[in-house]
Protein backbone atom coordinates (compact mmCIF):
# COMPACT_ATOMS: atom_id res chain seq x y z
CA UNK A 1 0.00 0.00 0.00
CA UNK A 2 2.98 2.37 0.56
CA UNK A 3 6.73 1.63 1.02
CA UNK A 4 9.10 4.03 2.06
CA UNK A 5 12.80 3.42 1.39
CA UNK A 6 15.71 6.29 2.59
CA UNK A 7 18.69 7.23 1.24
CA UNK A 8 20.75 9.43 3.02
CA UNK A 9 18.62 12.40 3.79
CA UNK A 10 15.88 11.15 1.53
CA UNK A 11 13.22 9.46 2.35
CA UNK A 12 11.49 8.03 -0.68
CA UNK A 13 7.46 7.10 -0.19
CA UNK A 14 5.61 4.90 -2.83
CA UNK A 15 1.83 4.63 -3.16
CA UNK A 16 1.38 0.49 -4.09
CA UNK A 17 -2.40 0.23 -4.13
CA UNK A 18 -3.29 -1.35 -7.34
CA UNK A 19 -4.63 -0.04 -9.95
CA UNK A 20 -4.66 3.76 -9.48
CA UNK A 21 -3.51 4.48 -5.49
CA UNK A 22 -6.89 5.09 -4.70
CA UNK A 23 -7.18 6.92 -1.40
CA UNK A 24 -8.40 4.76 1.73
CA UNK A 25 -8.53 5.99 5.25
CA UNK A 26 -5.64 2.94 5.99
CA UNK A 27 -3.49 4.55 3.15
CA UNK A 28 -4.25 8.20 5.12
CA UNK A 29 -3.29 6.62 8.56
CA UNK A 30 -0.38 5.35 6.82
CA UNK A 31 0.77 8.59 4.76
CA UNK A 32 0.05 9.87 8.28
CA UNK A 33 2.43 7.62 9.94
CA UNK A 34 5.29 8.62 7.21
CA UNK A 35 5.19 12.42 8.48
CA UNK A 36 5.43 11.30 12.00
CA UNK A 37 8.70 9.45 11.43
CA UNK A 38 10.03 12.08 9.03
CA UNK A 39 9.18 15.07 12.02
CA UNK A 40 10.80 13.02 14.55
CA UNK A 41 14.09 12.13 12.21
CA UNK A 42 16.35 15.50 12.25
CA UNK A 43 18.46 14.29 9.78
CA UNK A 44 15.71 13.79 7.01
CA UNK A 45 14.98 16.73 5.06
CA UNK A 46 13.21 15.65 1.80
CA UNK A 47 10.41 13.29 1.69
CA UNK A 48 9.79 12.40 -2.14
CA UNK A 49 6.35 11.02 -2.97
CA UNK A 50 5.94 8.73 -6.16
CA UNK A 51 4.00 5.99 -7.31
CA UNK A 52 4.99 2.50 -8.15
CA UNK A 53 1.93 2.01 -10.24
CA UNK A 54 1.55 3.54 -13.53
CA UNK A 55 -1.12 6.51 -12.18
CA UNK A 56 0.27 8.78 -9.35
CA UNK A 57 -3.10 8.75 -7.33
CA UNK A 58 -6.92 8.97 -8.84
CA UNK A 59 -8.39 10.34 -5.64
CA UNK A 60 -10.37 9.00 -3.24
CA UNK A 61 -11.76 5.32 -3.46
CA UNK A 62 -15.14 4.94 -5.04
CA UNK A 63 -16.06 1.83 -3.02
CA UNK A 64 -15.03 4.19 0.31
CA UNK A 65 -17.40 6.59 -0.86
CA UNK A 66 -20.13 3.92 -2.02
CA UNK A 67 -19.51 2.11 2.07
CA UNK A 68 -19.80 5.67 3.80
CA UNK A 69 -23.38 6.73 1.58
CA UNK A 70 -24.80 2.88 2.57
CA UNK A 71 -24.57 3.83 5.74
CA UNK A 72 -27.40 5.94 7.82
CA UNK A 73 -24.38 7.95 9.18
CA UNK A 74 -23.08 7.66 5.47
CA UNK A 75 -23.13 11.75 5.02
CA UNK A 76 -20.84 12.41 8.76
CA UNK A 77 -18.59 9.41 7.78
CA UNK A 78 -17.67 10.67 4.24
CA UNK A 79 -16.72 14.37 6.25
CA UNK A 80 -15.10 12.39 8.43
CA UNK A 81 -12.47 10.90 5.79
CA UNK A 82 -12.46 14.52 3.87
CA UNK A 83 -11.23 16.20 7.15
CA UNK A 84 -8.72 13.43 7.44
CA UNK A 85 -7.54 14.18 4.15
CA UNK A 86 -7.69 18.45 4.89
CA UNK A 87 -5.48 17.32 8.33
CA UNK A 88 -2.92 15.49 6.47
CA UNK A 89 -2.52 17.48 3.52
CA UNK A 90 -2.35 20.44 5.40
CA UNK A 91 0.61 18.41 7.82
CA UNK A 92 2.11 17.34 4.06
CA UNK A 93 1.89 21.57 3.35
CA UNK A 94 3.75 22.44 6.70
CA UNK A 95 6.36 19.60 7.34
CA UNK A 96 10.10 20.35 8.37
CA UNK A 97 10.98 19.33 5.44
CA UNK A 98 10.92 19.72 1.34
CA UNK A 99 8.46 17.89 0.07
CA UNK A 100 8.48 16.58 -3.67
CA UNK A 101 5.49 15.21 -5.39
CA UNK A 102 6.77 13.22 -8.35
CA UNK A 103 3.59 12.71 -10.89
CA UNK A 104 4.03 9.88 -13.31
CA UNK A 105 0.95 9.22 -14.20
CA UNK A 106 -2.65 10.02 -13.44
CA UNK A 107 -3.18 12.60 -10.60
CA UNK A 108 -6.86 13.21 -10.15
CA UNK A 109 -9.05 14.88 -7.70
CA UNK A 110 -7.45 13.53 -4.39
CA UNK A 111 -4.69 12.51 -6.11
CA UNK A 112 -3.46 16.17 -6.84
CA UNK A 113 -4.84 18.00 -4.02
CA UNK A 114 -1.75 15.49 -2.39
CA UNK A 115 0.40 16.70 -4.71
CA UNK A 116 -0.61 20.18 -4.36
CA UNK A 117 0.06 20.04 -0.52
CA UNK A 118 4.14 19.29 -1.54
CA UNK A 119 6.62 22.46 -1.69
CA UNK A 120 7.99 20.57 -5.39
CA UNK A 121 6.31 18.95 -8.18
CA UNK A 122 7.39 17.03 -11.18
CA UNK A 123 5.57 15.90 -13.35
CA UNK A 124 5.94 13.57 -17.20
CA UNK A 125 4.90 15.31 -20.20
CA UNK A 126 2.22 12.30 -20.72
CA UNK A 127 0.92 12.78 -16.94
CA UNK A 128 -2.65 13.34 -17.08
CA UNK A 129 -3.82 15.90 -13.79
CA UNK A 130 -7.31 17.84 -12.36
CA UNK A 131 -9.72 17.71 -10.25
CA UNK A 132 -12.81 16.46 -12.26
CA UNK A 133 -15.52 16.42 -9.56
CA UNK A 134 -17.44 18.87 -10.93
CA UNK A 135 -18.44 16.83 -13.70
CA UNK A 136 -19.58 14.41 -11.15
CA UNK A 137 -21.99 17.21 -9.84
CA UNK A 138 -18.80 17.41 -6.33
CA UNK A 139 -16.82 19.48 -5.03
CA UNK A 140 -13.23 19.58 -4.11
CA UNK A 141 -12.91 19.18 -0.72
CA UNK A 142 -9.52 18.78 0.69
CA UNK A 143 -7.69 22.30 0.46
CA UNK A 144 -6.81 21.84 -3.85
CA UNK A 145 -9.20 24.61 -5.15
CA UNK A 146 -7.18 26.91 -2.28
CA UNK A 147 -3.78 25.49 -3.43
CA UNK A 148 -4.51 25.89 -7.07
CA UNK A 149 -6.22 29.43 -6.95
CA UNK A 150 -2.48 30.69 -5.25
CA UNK A 151 -0.31 28.91 -8.22
CA UNK A 152 -2.13 30.17 -11.36
CA UNK A 153 -4.81 32.62 -10.05
CA UNK A 154 -8.84 32.56 -9.26
CA UNK A 155 -8.98 32.90 -13.65
CA UNK A 156 -6.95 30.01 -14.63
CA UNK A 157 -8.10 27.94 -11.33
CA UNK A 158 -11.87 28.79 -11.65
CA UNK A 159 -11.61 27.15 -15.28
CA UNK A 160 -9.89 23.74 -14.46
CA UNK A 161 -12.16 23.28 -11.58
CA UNK A 162 -15.90 24.23 -12.27
CA UNK A 163 -14.99 22.74 -16.21
CA UNK A 164 -13.25 19.96 -14.81
CA UNK A 165 -10.40 20.26 -17.22
CA UNK A 166 -8.08 17.58 -16.51
CA UNK A 167 -4.53 18.78 -18.75
CA UNK A 168 -0.89 17.32 -19.35
CA UNK A 169 2.34 17.46 -18.16
CA UNK A 170 3.77 19.95 -20.46
CA UNK A 171 0.02 21.90 -19.72
CA UNK A 172 0.08 21.74 -15.85
CA UNK A 173 3.96 23.24 -16.14
CA UNK A 174 3.30 26.38 -18.41
CA UNK A 175 -0.11 27.29 -15.80
CA UNK A 176 2.40 26.59 -12.91
CA UNK A 177 0.67 23.75 -11.56
CA UNK A 178 4.01 21.81 -11.21
CA UNK A 179 7.38 23.47 -11.51
CA UNK A 180 9.01 20.57 -14.02
CA UNK A 181 8.19 18.19 -16.91
CA UNK A 182 9.99 15.42 -18.50
CA UNK A 183 9.25 12.51 -20.80
CA UNK A 184 7.86 10.10 -18.81
CA UNK A 185 11.27 7.22 -19.57
CA UNK A 186 13.36 10.09 -17.67
CA UNK A 187 10.55 11.36 -15.07
CA UNK A 188 12.16 9.05 -11.95
CA UNK A 189 15.80 9.61 -12.66
CA UNK A 190 14.98 13.23 -13.01
CA UNK A 191 13.16 13.38 -9.92
CA UNK A 192 15.39 11.06 -7.63
CA UNK A 193 18.67 13.53 -8.93
CA UNK A 194 16.30 16.60 -7.56
CA UNK A 195 15.45 15.01 -4.49
CA UNK A 196 19.42 14.19 -4.01
CA UNK A 197 20.26 18.14 -5.01
CA UNK A 198 18.56 19.55 -2.91
CA UNK A 199 19.07 17.21 0.25
CA UNK A 200 22.98 17.72 -0.63
CA UNK A 201 21.94 21.36 0.78
CA UNK A 202 23.16 22.03 3.96
CA UNK A 203 20.37 21.54 6.37
CA UNK A 204 20.03 25.08 8.14
CA UNK A 205 20.07 26.76 4.40
CA UNK A 206 17.05 24.70 4.21
CA UNK A 207 15.31 25.66 6.95
CA UNK A 208 15.91 28.98 6.09
CA UNK A 209 14.49 28.73 2.75
CA UNK A 210 11.56 26.45 3.85
CA UNK A 211 9.05 29.07 4.20
CA UNK A 212 6.29 28.26 6.63
CA UNK A 213 4.03 30.50 4.38
CA UNK A 214 4.91 29.17 1.56
CA UNK A 215 2.01 30.10 -1.11
CA UNK A 216 -0.44 32.06 1.56
CA UNK A 217 -1.90 35.11 0.56
CA UNK A 218 -1.80 37.73 3.92
CA UNK A 219 -3.23 41.28 3.61
CA UNK A 220 -1.99 43.63 6.00
CA UNK A 221 -2.98 46.87 6.75
CA UNK A 222 -0.97 50.25 7.37
CA UNK A 223 2.12 48.55 5.37
CA UNK A 224 3.04 51.75 3.83
CA UNK A 225 5.31 52.17 7.10
CA UNK A 226 6.23 51.34 10.87
CA UNK A 227 5.00 48.17 12.20
CA UNK A 228 3.04 47.47 8.91
CA UNK A 229 5.59 47.35 7.02
CA UNK A 230 7.88 45.31 8.96
CA UNK A 231 5.36 42.94 9.23
CA UNK A 232 4.87 43.02 5.62
CA UNK A 233 8.66 42.32 5.24
CA UNK A 234 8.75 39.47 7.33
CA UNK A 235 5.88 37.67 6.68
CA UNK A 236 7.15 38.04 2.88
CA UNK A 237 10.19 36.77 3.80
CA UNK A 238 8.69 33.70 4.80
CA UNK A 239 6.92 32.85 1.52
CA UNK A 240 3.87 34.76 1.50
CA UNK A 241 2.23 36.90 -1.34
CA UNK A 242 1.93 39.91 0.76
CA UNK A 243 -1.13 42.68 0.00
CA UNK A 244 0.16 45.76 0.87
CA UNK A 245 -2.95 47.96 2.22
CA UNK A 246 -2.69 51.75 2.63
CA UNK A 247 -3.93 54.42 2.03
CA UNK A 248 -0.72 55.80 0.85
CA UNK A 249 -0.45 55.00 -2.79
CA UNK A 250 3.11 56.32 -3.01
CA UNK A 251 4.36 54.44 0.16
CA UNK A 252 2.35 51.71 -0.59
CA UNK A 253 4.11 51.37 -4.05
CA UNK A 254 7.52 51.84 -2.89
CA UNK A 255 6.83 48.64 -0.34
CA UNK A 256 6.14 46.80 -2.91
CA UNK A 257 9.12 47.23 -5.08
CA UNK A 258 11.28 46.86 -1.84
CA UNK A 259 9.75 43.63 -1.00
CA UNK A 260 9.85 42.87 -4.53
CA UNK A 261 13.59 44.11 -4.96
CA UNK A 262 14.43 40.89 -2.20
CA UNK A 263 12.99 38.20 -4.13
CA UNK A 264 9.10 38.23 -2.74
CA UNK A 265 5.94 38.53 -3.71
CA UNK A 266 3.98 41.38 -3.10
CA UNK A 267 1.09 43.59 -4.42
CA UNK A 268 -0.45 46.94 -3.58
CA UNK A 269 -4.32 48.09 -3.27
CA UNK A 270 -5.46 51.12 -1.82
CA UNK A 271 -7.92 51.50 0.85
CA UNK A 272 -9.36 54.14 3.50
CA UNK A 273 -10.27 52.40 6.71
CA UNK A 274 -12.62 55.07 7.46
CA UNK A 275 -14.63 54.48 4.51
CA UNK A 276 -17.31 51.60 4.67
CA UNK A 277 -17.11 51.39 0.71
CA UNK A 278 -13.57 51.77 0.13
CA UNK A 279 -13.10 48.77 2.63
CA UNK A 280 -16.17 46.59 0.50
CA UNK A 281 -13.97 47.67 -3.32
CA UNK A 282 -10.83 46.33 -1.29
CA UNK A 283 -12.07 43.35 -0.16
CA UNK A 284 -13.97 42.48 -3.61
CA UNK A 285 -10.87 43.23 -5.32
CA UNK A 286 -8.57 41.29 -3.34
CA UNK A 287 -10.42 38.34 -3.27
CA UNK A 288 -11.25 38.44 -7.00
CA UNK A 289 -7.13 38.44 -7.60
CA UNK A 290 -5.67 36.25 -5.24
CA UNK A 291 -8.70 34.47 -3.74
CA UNK A 292 -9.37 34.11 -0.10
CA UNK A 293 -7.11 35.44 2.35
CA UNK A 294 -5.22 33.43 4.54
CA UNK A 295 -3.90 36.08 6.97
CA UNK A 296 -5.40 39.25 8.15
CA UNK A 297 -2.97 41.40 10.01
CA UNK A 298 -4.84 45.02 11.36
CA UNK A 299 -1.65 46.88 11.33
CA UNK A 300 -2.85 50.52 10.74
CA UNK A 301 -3.82 53.09 13.27
CA UNK A 302 -3.38 56.32 14.34
CA UNK A 303 -3.99 58.69 17.15
CA UNK A 304 -3.37 62.75 18.58
CA UNK A 305 -2.01 63.16 21.70
CA UNK A 306 -3.70 65.94 23.70
CA UNK A 307 -5.45 66.21 26.73
CA UNK A 308 -9.37 64.76 26.16
CA UNK A 309 -11.14 67.72 26.95
CA UNK A 310 -9.47 69.26 24.21
CA UNK A 311 -10.82 66.92 21.67
CA UNK A 312 -12.90 67.17 19.14
CA UNK A 313 -15.94 64.83 17.63
CA UNK A 314 -14.09 64.86 14.17
CA UNK A 315 -11.39 63.32 16.09
CA UNK A 316 -13.19 60.51 17.70
CA UNK A 317 -14.57 59.76 14.83
CA UNK A 318 -11.45 59.53 12.52
CA UNK A 319 -9.47 57.90 15.67
CA UNK A 320 -11.98 55.06 16.33
CA UNK A 321 -12.85 54.78 12.48
CA UNK A 322 -9.37 53.65 11.79
CA UNK A 323 -8.48 52.23 14.98
CA UNK A 324 -11.53 49.74 15.67
CA UNK A 325 -14.55 50.37 13.08
CA UNK A 326 -12.58 50.24 10.12
CA UNK A 327 -10.29 46.60 11.11
CA UNK A 328 -14.16 45.33 11.90
CA UNK A 329 -15.57 46.33 8.90
CA UNK A 330 -12.20 44.67 6.97
CA UNK A 331 -12.78 41.37 9.19
CA UNK A 332 -16.52 41.16 8.12
CA UNK A 333 -15.70 40.98 4.86
CA UNK A 334 -12.72 38.52 4.47
CA UNK A 335 -14.08 36.20 7.19
CA UNK A 336 -16.69 34.55 5.01
CA UNK A 337 -14.05 32.98 2.61
CA UNK A 338 -12.09 31.88 5.68
CA UNK A 339 -15.40 30.39 7.21
CA UNK A 340 -16.14 28.61 3.89
CA UNK A 341 -12.62 27.25 4.01
CA UNK A 342 -12.54 26.40 7.51
CA UNK A 343 -9.21 28.04 8.53
CA UNK A 344 -7.24 31.53 8.96
CA UNK A 345 -5.10 33.52 10.99
CA UNK A 346 -6.20 36.78 12.26
CA UNK A 347 -3.81 39.16 13.53
CA UNK A 348 -5.08 42.82 15.32
CA UNK A 349 -2.48 45.10 16.62
CA UNK A 350 -3.79 46.81 19.31
CA UNK A 351 -2.10 49.31 21.99
CA UNK A 352 -1.04 48.46 25.70
CA UNK A 353 -2.93 52.12 26.00
CA UNK A 354 -6.13 50.09 25.48
CA UNK A 355 -5.55 47.86 28.06
CA UNK A 356 -4.16 49.89 31.33
CA UNK A 357 -4.97 53.66 29.39
CA UNK A 358 -2.59 56.17 28.35
CA UNK A 359 -2.04 60.00 29.31
CA UNK A 360 -3.37 62.01 26.62
CA UNK A 361 -4.39 59.19 24.09
CA UNK A 362 -8.41 58.82 25.67
CA UNK A 363 -10.00 58.30 22.62
CA UNK A 364 -6.81 56.30 21.08
CA UNK A 365 -6.95 54.05 24.17
CA UNK A 366 -10.65 53.68 24.00
CA UNK A 367 -10.34 52.54 20.34
CA UNK A 368 -7.56 50.10 20.95
CA UNK A 369 -9.16 48.56 24.07
CA UNK A 370 -12.37 47.76 21.71
CA UNK A 371 -10.29 46.00 19.12
CA UNK A 372 -8.69 43.96 21.94
CA UNK A 373 -12.26 43.21 23.09
CA UNK A 374 -13.14 42.44 19.72
CA UNK A 375 -10.49 40.06 19.54
CA UNK A 376 -11.58 38.14 22.08
CA UNK A 377 -15.13 37.43 21.49
CA UNK A 378 -14.56 37.29 17.49
CA UNK A 379 -12.23 34.08 18.99
CA UNK A 380 -14.97 33.00 20.33
CA UNK A 381 -17.25 32.84 17.62
CA UNK A 382 -14.73 31.60 14.73
CA UNK A 383 -12.35 28.93 16.69
CA UNK A 384 -15.55 26.39 15.48
CA UNK A 385 -14.01 27.52 11.59
CA UNK A 386 -10.79 26.50 12.69
CA UNK A 387 -9.88 30.65 12.60
CA UNK A 388 -7.10 31.90 14.95
CA UNK A 389 -8.08 35.63 16.57
CA UNK A 390 -5.02 37.30 18.61
CA UNK A 391 -3.65 40.51 19.48
CA UNK A 392 0.08 42.24 19.41
CA UNK A 393 -0.11 45.38 21.67
CA UNK A 394 2.89 46.99 21.19
CA UNK A 395 4.60 49.36 23.82
CA UNK A 396 6.15 52.61 22.36
CA UNK A 397 7.96 51.78 18.92
CA UNK A 398 10.03 53.64 16.65
CA UNK A 399 7.21 54.52 14.14
CA UNK A 400 5.82 57.90 12.34
CA UNK A 401 3.59 57.23 15.26
CA UNK A 402 5.58 58.16 18.13
CA UNK A 403 8.02 60.39 16.91
CA UNK A 404 5.03 62.48 16.33
CA UNK A 405 4.72 62.88 20.23
CA UNK A 406 7.13 65.45 22.20
CA UNK A 407 10.26 64.88 23.00
CA UNK A 408 9.97 65.35 26.83
CA UNK A 409 7.58 62.65 26.43
CA UNK A 410 9.67 60.28 24.47
CA UNK A 411 12.36 60.52 27.25
CA UNK A 412 9.40 59.91 30.29
CA UNK A 413 8.40 57.19 28.45
CA UNK A 414 12.07 55.44 27.79
CA UNK A 415 12.84 55.90 31.57
CA UNK A 416 9.59 53.96 32.42
CA UNK A 417 10.40 50.93 30.22
CA UNK A 418 12.62 48.37 32.04
CA UNK A 419 15.10 47.81 28.87
CA UNK A 420 15.54 51.83 28.87
CA UNK A 421 14.70 52.02 25.09
CA UNK A 422 11.68 51.87 22.47
CA UNK A 423 10.71 48.99 20.08
CA UNK A 424 11.73 48.41 16.83
CA UNK A 425 8.73 47.63 14.46
CA UNK A 426 10.87 44.53 13.28
CA UNK A 427 10.35 43.25 17.07
CA UNK A 428 6.92 43.29 17.35
CA UNK A 429 6.47 42.14 13.55
CA UNK A 430 8.12 38.78 15.38
CA UNK A 431 5.36 38.78 17.51
CA UNK A 432 2.51 38.91 14.42
CA UNK A 433 4.45 36.47 12.26
CA UNK A 434 4.21 34.36 15.67
CA UNK A 435 0.49 34.35 15.48
CA UNK A 436 0.09 34.27 11.71
CA UNK A 437 2.04 30.96 12.09
CA UNK A 438 0.88 26.81 12.70
CA UNK A 439 2.99 27.37 15.54
CA UNK A 440 0.14 29.05 17.19
CA UNK A 441 -2.66 26.84 16.09
CA UNK A 442 -4.13 25.84 19.45
CA UNK A 443 -3.72 29.73 20.31
CA UNK A 444 -6.91 31.86 20.00
CA UNK A 445 -8.21 34.66 21.98
CA UNK A 446 -5.03 36.04 23.63
CA UNK A 447 -3.65 39.52 24.25
CA UNK A 448 0.56 39.70 23.94
CA UNK A 449 2.16 42.76 24.68
CA UNK A 450 5.25 43.54 23.49
CA UNK A 451 6.72 46.96 25.16
CA UNK A 452 10.20 45.92 26.77
CA UNK A 453 8.08 45.33 30.45
CA UNK A 454 6.55 48.96 30.43
CA UNK A 455 3.57 46.75 31.03
CA UNK A 456 3.26 43.61 32.80
CA UNK A 457 -0.35 42.49 32.54
CA UNK A 458 -1.60 39.68 34.44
Amino acid sequence: MLGTQRTGRVVVAALSRPPVNALTEELLIRLDAVLDEVAADDEITVLHIRSDQKAFCAGADLSLMQSCFATPEGTEAMIAVVRRMQRLFERLENANVVTLAEVGGAALGGGLELALACDLRVAAAEAKLGLPEAGLGLVPAAGGTQRLTRLCGPGIARRLILGAEVIDGTRAAELGVVQWVHPREHLAARAAELAARIAAIPKAALEGGCMSFKDKIAVVTGAASGIGLATAHALASEGAKVIVADINAEKGEAAVAAIRGKGFKAEFFGVDLTSEASVSSFAEAVQSKVGAVDILVNGAGWGQTQPFWETTPDLWERVIGLNFVGPMRLVKALLPKMMERGSGKIVNIASDAGRVGSLGETVYSGAKGGLIAFTKSLARETARYGINVNCVCPGPTETPLLFAVPEKHLEAFKKAIPFRRFAKPSEIADAVVFFASERASYITGQVLSVSGGLTMVG
